[in-house]
């Protein structure tokens, strides 16, 4: 009969397969159920068993109701009775019964009650209790369905969480739950508590003794509500509670959006896919459904195949269901109602029914489950109860579960705490101000940490009659002590609260033993008394019933009499017993004792005195000798005429001169006094500092940029005081003052010289550029005054010494890596020092100076001389620290050599409130102030300049510095510069090391020197970057022969045949120059000449990839391109160069002609192009040159230099082309011209009207530039065309189409005297300059300028432009400057960080 019937169902199964389908969706035509389900499975719900005598016929599943009977009942009936009996029960023969007992104390019913249940189904941590205590075997683990963010999920894992209020920034992690109040589920709730408090546990807070308050809610949903309304911090409950919880007050679910998860984990589940909830425990196996193992063998087997195959009737079940909400009609509600399960699920189980389906799917949505799947292992579950103390084991070693009756009894504390008496549990809330909320379950502190007996002693000063939370420990000395023959009185507090306990103290003295009985003076506390009339040490020990504590014995100190508080005045002293007295060696005078030594010591006090006065006159003898050693006499420097600048330092522009024959730097290193009160008294710099170049060779006057690197600058001061807030605010270039009127403004700033003096050597030494202070004697009345009545309030005075003080050690120093300091001049108010003269300049100079290549020989050189110079600094006694090493503080001498600078003067703030230095170089533990500026503290800087030579910029270009310094400073975020793509892997990796924020792991600069000795250049050769190493490649495979010649050329060439020439029949040429190339190229450096031609190359390459016009040679500012080469644009080549032209004359107008001086305004470019035919060929062997040639070439140039500015040039041939393959362009017909070898031609122009003059009558139309984008590409037709001309804005042309630029001048856009940072903050300002540019001027001015609160700020100039950026450098340095604001701009600092302590 079995055979027969299923014969019968594979037949009808295959013929129905092959005729209906289900909403497009069929069966494989070849399907059939042999192959669909394996042989013996075609008939899965035939068979049954014969219940056996003496088994049973009746099983209890027991279920776990965290949520109550009646949500247990509601949602697992359907599963675990009707579905059981459904699947299993008829099985048997006669058939056995399944029933549900619902409890909501699995652990006391089923453990300790031993309630009869056969089956269970019970949250992780319940399962592993009984599975550990009573035995049982998992038979599936379930797979809950939960919905996340709009998508539901089956998912057969689960997690604890731990959510505060979005709007709460005081929790984000564990470890800020101290203190904090804790709602959760249940003691013994696993998901809704004991994984949170393992994971507290981890995180090292403790979940008894580190929160305020924890509240137990007994409701998921209320643990959520409670953190909504603000009745508790935190609230733990399980993944998906709060997609799920609804807001009584809407009847709608919660927006997850008002609640975060801190601490949050990423979790990758067995199928690979990302964990969906966010979750703050680890993951653990969703609830087990598990069998006692004294169930019947069959009857378990059968359960675990039915809750197994549950997921295949539910799925069958959901499709069903999308089928009917799917029909649309009569017809296909019938087939969802007729069809047999496979054909809802071709991957459906034999046995699935409709009817069996439909109860699944009811059962798995009343139960928010889909099924179940094989059972996972809770090894984890169990370790974690364990490590938590969850679970505990006995002498006998076996294990349980903790539990008690009430919650007092299930709190265990840990090691070195004890539990607060059961009377004072219920009060600890209320003592702390947090009243345990009517109808919970509370704890507050229920542990205290103390000794088992708290041992103190009772005192004036400790009158507190228990002490449970102190005490002595072993051995220690216990109490203050007392003085011979006072009382001493102790207490001891027994912490375990053993109930009528003996206490007994034996007191050792010498060789002698007291015996004290304790007396009881409150429960579990004991009193003890005695006194002693000997200096000495007393032990103490306690005993509790015969046992001595684990705190004893103690010490106790006795002490002489204080007898100078009992006889004030006269001297006495205690004797062995005591008594008050006169010593021996002392006189009793009746009213005080004398000591016998009291005149000699008189004596000796005033032999030292002189001896030390003595002293010190010889010894500043001895120091103003060695000091003439250093003093620089003024007479002996030389100065140029006109005056030398070569650089910027932080008080003023340093000079060259010439001192007894040799080349030196004078540099001021203390600011002047008409700007010190104008100064911030920090020489905190952002960005990339103040540029400090007195080692360049050039003329660089600090932001000033000349042009002129090689030669001498005429520089002057402005003569009106009032408009010179510093010293570069009033330098300006004198190429319009005579030679007489240099002199006149510049005597008046002559360094260490008479201002009347008419020596022409003197008046030629100047009192140069503001950079030394004014004559003694110009002071006013008033400071001079409160000067000479208060000389140690003289700031000048102090700065001075100071000074002195620095030169003296710098003096000594001399090493090869080390800028000599030659001396200074003491002369005047205000000293200036005389150095060794660096001629290249400093390291920042040589990587921003993209003419030189900074290779491996080079680098491996400097590195090597900066770690020298560091470790020579670092190994002084004490050692000297540079704090503000930087690549602009390290200067290059002729043969590239480094030497280490201005390390003297950045120490020299030791007794300034701020920080000194530039804070992208800093170390993040000394931007927090939490640690004294130390070497390791150096060595990141030169990190930084390991990060400088291969970017070759500054750190963190152009970024917000408040913004930055907090992600440094921030140990979680640990940000630092991207590490270039060019930094080899050695250097990479010590580059690492030296910016670790970690202070110890840094190495030592004798570390970095050893490193760099065994290096070679090609361990630090910089790698080739990205295009760089494509264009290599490129190259060694031939492809780069298609970037220079056409193809059909550059395949010959890659073969090695020799290309013949090509006649091309019709090509276009287009031919465009630079207007007033000649000019500019007189005007302008060769340097930045190649700078502007790159830019405008690159620009014009970019188009001509764009447009496909093959660029075929540039010859000085001609840029000479052609199409249809290769015959493939025979209907769109005229097109395609008009397209190109229009481009590039806007591309170039973009272009500055030196992106120092905008006021020299954009490039202008003439254009010209002519179509013909054209003879092609490769000449030469030595690098071989691809090149056009015939009439059609001298026709197109002729159209060029026939153009005008801006404007497109063309010939009728290339018109009437244009007019067929673009006839919207906008061509007009500029009649007959005469052209140089030519004659008359008929010609045009292209692309819309003239440019209008009106606009741009002041040399720039930024109005429109900055209104509207230069080229619009969504218009179409004629409008776009010839709109495209008409936006291209630049400096005005002349009526002659050139650019009037007078000769051996330099264009001005203001008259106003100002430095370098004004000029470039004025520029950077200009209206209508492309967004492009604004960007990389502001970036520029961040990187180069670095604002120097030290230089006493903008000018008033600069500051009534742009106070903004002012005002946020200088709100970061007050707060990098005031210590309780430091503490709110960055966050605490890690243990890592040093304490801070003095370092000289």
């Amino acid at each position: 009969m079995r055979s027969l019937l299923g014969s019968s169902i594979l037949l009808l199964l295959s013929v129905c397969c092959q005729a209906q389908e289900f909403w497009g969706h069929t069966l494989p035509p070849n399907w059939t159920a042999e192959e669909h389900w394996p042989t013996g499975e075609v008939n899965c719900t035939s068979g049954t068993y014969k219940l056996q005598e003496g088994q049973k016929q009746t099983y209890v599943v027991g279920v776990h109701a965290p949520a109550g009977i009646q949500t247990a009942w509601r949602e697992f009936n359907l599963t675990f009775e009707v579905y059981l009996n459904e699947v299993v029960g008829k099985r048997w023969d006669p058939p056995i019964e399944f029933k549900m007992a619902v409890t909501d104390d699995p652990l006391t019913d089923w453990i300790d009650k031993r309630e009869e249940v056969d089956f269970m189904y019970s949250d992780t941590g319940i399962y592993s209790c009984v599975a550990t205590e009573v035995g049982a075997k998992p038979l599936g683990t379930t797979v809950a369905r939960l919905s996340a963010r709009g998508k539901e999920h089956e998912l057969d894992e689960f997690a604890g969480t731990m959510t505060v209020l979005a709007s709460n920034h005081e929790i984000e992690t564990i470890a800020d739950l101290k203190g904090k109040i804790i709602g959760a589920q249940a003691f013994s709730d696993f998901a809704g508590a004991q994984a949170q408090f393992y994971s507290m546990v981890r995180n090292n807070v403790d979940f008894k003794t580190d929160p305020k308050q924890v509240i137990f809610t007994e409701n998921n949903e209320d643990t959520i509500l409670g953190v909504l309304d603000g009745r508790w911090d935190v609230g733990f409950v399980r993944t998906g509670q709060v997609e799920r919880t609804i807001d009584p007050s809407t009847g709608k679910i919660i927006d997850p959006a008002l609640l975060k998860v801190i601490s949050p984990h990423i979790h990758v589940m067995d199928n690979g896919d990302l964990f969906p909830f966010l979750h703050s425990t680890p993951a653990f196996p969703e609830w087990p459904f598990s069998a006692k193992k004294t169930v019947n063998a069959d009857v378990s087997e059968e359960v675990m195949l039915a809750i197994l195959s549950f997921r295949k009737h539910y799925q069958v079940g959901k499709s069903i269901d999308t089928c009917r909400k799917a029909a649309g009609n009569d017809r296909e509600r019938d087939l969802c109602e007729t069809q047999p399960p496979v054909y809802f699920d071709p991957r459906a189980r034999c046995d699935t029914t409709r009817d069996l389906a439909e109860l699944a799917l009811k059962a798995g949505t009343a139960g928010f489950h889909a099924g179940f799947r094989s059972a996972k292992s809770h090894f984890s579950v169990r370790t974690m109860q364990q490590d938590a103390g969850f679970i505990v084991g006995d002498d006998n070693g076996d294990w349980r579960c903790e539990r008690a009756d009430t919650l007092y009894d299930g709190i265990f504390c840990p090691g070195g705490h004890y539990k607060v008496p059961e009377s004072d549990f219920d009060k600890q809330c209320d003592l702390i101000g947090s009243p345990c909320p009517e109808g919970y379950n509370c704890y507050c502190g229920p542990c205290i940490k103390a000794f088992e007996v708290s041992l103190y002693q009772l005192t004036d000063h400790n009158t507190n009659s228990t002490n449970r939370d102190s005490g002595c420990a072993k051995m220690s000395l216990c109490g203050a002590g007392a003085e011979q023959g006072d009382e001493l009185v102790f207490r001891a507090y027994d912490n375990r609260q053993r109930a009528n306990a003996t206490v007994l103290a034996l007191l050792h003295i010498g060789e002698d033993l007291i015996e004290l009985n304790g007396l009881l003076v409150e429960p579990f506390l004991y009193e003890f008394r005695f006194s002693y009339n000997q200096v000495g040490i007393v032990i103490l020990e306690v005993f509790f019933d015969e046992v001595q504590i684990p705190e004893s014995p103690v010490r106790v100190q006795i002490v002489s009499r204080n007898c100078e508080a009992d006889f004030p005045g006269k001297g006495m002293a205690p004797n062995a017993i005591g008594d008050c007295q006169c010593s021996d060696d002392t006189y009793d005078l009746g009213s005080r004792c004398l000591p016998n030594g009291t005149m000699a010591i008189i004596i000796s006090s005033v032999s030292l005195v002189v001896a030390f006065v003595l002293g010190s006159l010889l010894l500043n003898h001895r120091r103003k000798k060695n000091d003439e050693v250093w003093h620089v006499n003024d007479e002996d420097l030389e100065f140029g005429n006109p005056v030398e600048v070569i650089g910027q330092g932080a008080f003023g522009v340093v000079l060259l001169a010439h001192y007894r024959g040799t080349k030196v730097a004078i540099k001021r290193v203390i600011p002047s006094s008409d700007r010190r009160n104008r100064m911030s008294g920090s020489v905190v710099s952002f960005g990339s500092g103040s540029g400090k170049r007195y080692g360049a060779s050039g003329g660089n006057l600090g932001d000033l940029e000349s042009g002129n690197r090689s030669g001498s600058i005429d520089v002057t001061a402005v003569v009106d005081d009032d408009s010179a807030s510093s010293a570069s605010d009033g330098l300006r270039v004198l190429d319009d003052l005579t030679r007489a009127e240099q002199k006149s403004a510049l005597q008046r700033f002559l360094p260490f010289r008479d201002r009347s003096s008419t020596n022409a050597s003197s008046r030629h030494t100047l009192r140069i550029l503001g950079m030394f202070s004014q004559a003694e004697g110009s002071v006013s009345a008033k400071r001079s005054m409160f000067e000479l009545f208060c000389p140690a309030c003289d700031e000048a005075r102090h700065r001075r010494s100071e000074f002195v003080t620095e030169m003296r050690m710098l003096s000594r120093l001399r090493h090869p890596c080390i800028t000599t300091v030659m001396g200074a001049v003491m002369t005047g108010r205000e000293p200036t020092m005389v150095m060794e003269y660096m001629e290249n300049g400093s390291l920042y100079d040589l990587l921003r100076n993209e003419t030189v290549y900074t290779g491996g020989d080079i680098i491996i050189q400097i590195v090597r001389d900066v770690a020298q110079g560091l470790r020579f600094l670092h190994a002084s006694k004490p050692p000297i620290l540079h704090r503000d090493l930087k690549a602009k503080n390290i200067l290059i001498d002729s043969r590239f050599r480094a030497k280490v600078a201005d390390f003297g003067l950045a120490a020299k703030t030791k007794n300034q409130r701020g920080l000194s230095g530039t804070p992208f170089w800093m170390a993040p533990e000394y931007l927090l102030q939490k640690v004294a500026y130390n070497p390791a503290c150096d060595i990141y800087s030169f990190g930084m300049i390991l990060y400088e030579i291969y970017s070759r910029k500054s750190p963190y270009d152009g970024e917000n510095p408040r913004k930055i310094l907090r992600k440094v400073c921030d140990p979680r975020v640990n940000h630092r510069p991207a590490i270039p793509a060019t930094c080899p892997d050695k250097m990479r990796e010590i580059m690492k090391k030296c910016w670790n924020g970690k202070s110890a792991i840094r190495p030592a600069a004798e570390d970095l020197d050893m490193l760099f000795a065994d290096m070679s250049s090609n361990d630090v050769e910089p790698l080739i970057e990205e295009g760089n190493t494509r264009i290599r490649t490129e190259v060694a495979s031939g492809d780069m022969l298609y970037k220079v010649f056409p193809r059909k050329v550059a395949d010959q060439i890659k073969v090695g045949k020799k290309v013949e020439p090509e006649s091309h029949e019709m090509v276009t040429v287009f031919f465009s120059d630079i207007v007033g190339f000649t000019d500019i190229s007189r005007q302008l450096s060769p340097v930045k000449v190649c700078s502007m031609l790159d830019r405008l190359y690159i620009a014009f390459d970019a188009l001509a990839n764009k447009h496909e016009v093959f660029k075929v040679e540039t010859i000085g500012d001609a840029w000479v391109g052609v199409t249809n080469l290769e015959g493939n644009q025979d209907d769109s080549h005229v097109r395609r160069i008009a397209d190109f032209a229009v481009d590039a004359v806007i591309a170039a107008g973009e272009v500055w002609i030196d992106e120092d001086e905008p006021g020299l305004g954009c490039v202008h470019i003439r254009v010209g192009f002519h179509s013909g035919n054209v003879v092609s060929n490769v000449i030469g062997s030595l690098n071989p040159r691809y090149g056009l040639f015939g009439d059609t070439m001298n026709t197109a140039s002729r159209m060029e230099s026939n153009s005008a500015s801006d404007r497109i040039h063309c010939s009728n041939v290339s018109a009437k082309l244009l007019r067929e393959q673009a006839p919207e362009f906008p061509i007009r017909r500029r009649g007959k011209i005469a052209v140089k070898g030519k004659g008359s031609m008929t010609t045009y122009w292209i692309g819309g009207q003239t440019l209008d003059e009106s606009k741009r009558s002041d040399g720039f139309d930024r109005s429109q530039r900055s209104s509207e984008p230069a080229v619009t590409f969504k218009k179409e037709g004629a409008e776009a065309r010839s709109s495209l001309v008409g936006q291209v804005s630049s400096p005005t042309p002349s009526k002659s189409g050139k650019r009037r630029i007078k000769k051996g001048r330099r264009p001005s856009s203001s008259s106003i005297s100002m430095d370098g940072t004004v000029r470039r903050k004025i520029r950077s300002l200009i209206p209508g300059t492309p967004t492009s540019r604004e960007r990389k001027r502001k970036e520029s001015f961040t990187e180069k300028k670095n604002l120097q609160f030290s230089s006493g700020g903008f000018s008033s100039i600069a500051s009534s432009i742009d106070e903004a950026d002012e005002e946020l450098y200088q709100q970061t340095y007050e707060e990098l400057k005031q210590p309780e604001k430091s503490s709110e701009m960055f966050p605490a600092p890690t243990d890592d960080f040093e304490p801070l302590k003095n370092n000289s």
